[in-house]
C-alpha cells in the first residue's frame, strides 16, 4: 500500500495535473545550487583541470518560478541534487575564452556584494559559490513531444546583473524553434493531375 505524507498531502494545492506550466525563455534571477568539478558521462568520467571548466548547477531564485529546480523530481535518494539531471539546469563556468570568464565573475562579483568572484576562483574555493545569485537570459529550444504539446529545453545564453534585469536592460532571448509542422490538408482532386480534362 503507498505511503502518504499526510501533513505534505493536507498542505497541498489541488490541481488538475495536466496544466503544469512550463518556463519560457527569458530574464531569470538565478542562484548557485552546487559546483561541479568532475562527473561522469556516456563518454567517460572527466575533472575540470581536463575540460577547463566547471559546472554551476542552478535554480531559480526569484519569480513565479523560484526553487523549480529544487523540488523532489531534481532530488536523488538522499534528498541530494541529482548530477544525472543537472543538464537541465547547469551552467559551464570555463576558463578557455578569459574575456568571456571575465565577465562572469564580475557578473556573480556585483550580484553578490561582498563576494570576490575571482578570488574564490583562483582559491578553488567552489563552495564559495554556493548560494550565490546571478541573473542570465535563458535561451530556448522548442519541440513538440509525444503528445502534440510544446516543450521547452533552456540554457543559460547570456549571465547578466540583477540591476539589468531590473532595468531590463538585457538581449532577447534566442529561440530555436523545432516544433513538427503539421502540413494543411490537399485541396487537390485526383483530376488534377489529368492533363487532358
Amino acid at each position: 500500500m503507498p505511503r502518504i505524507d499526510h501533513a505534505a498531502y493536507e498542505a497541498a494545492q489541488e490541481s488538475s495535473g495536466g496544466s503544469m506550466t512550463q518556463m519560457l525563455p527569458g530574464a531569470y534571477v538565478l542562484r548557485v545550487q552546487a559546483v561541479r568539478t568532475e562527473g561522469n558521462t556516456s563518454s567517460g568520467h572527466w575533472t575540470s583541470d581536463e575540460k577547463q571548466y566547471v559546472q554551476l548547477v542552478y535554480d531559480v531564485a526569484e519569480g513565479e518560478f523560484a526553487g523549480k529546480y529544487s523540488d523532489d523530481y531534481f532530488m536523488d535518494a538522499s534528498g541530494r541534487i541529482d548530477p544525472d539531471k543537472d543538464y537541465m539546469h547547469v551552467h559551464y563556468l570555463s576558463w578557455k575564452n578569459y574575456g568571456y570568464l571575465k565577465k562572469q565573475l564580475r557578473v556573480l562579483t556585483e550580484c553578490n556584494p561582498g563576494f570576490d568572484a575571482l578570488a574564490a576562483f583562483e582559491a578553488d574555493k567552489w563552495e564559495l559559490f554556493v548560494g550565490k545569485k546571478f541573473g542570465a537570459v535563458l535561451d530556448g529550444e522548442v519541440d513538440t513531444n509525444d503528445r502534440g504539446y510544446d516543450r521547452w529545453k533552456l540554457r543559460v545564453g547570456d549571465l547578466i546583473t540583477l540591476d539589468q534585469i531590473k532595468r531590463g536592460e538585457y538581449r532577447e532571448p534566442k529561440i530555436e524553434d523545432k516544433r513538427t509542422q503539421v502540413a494543411a490538408p490537399s485541396t487537390s482532386t485526383y483530376m488534377d493531375d489529368v492533363p487532358f480534362s
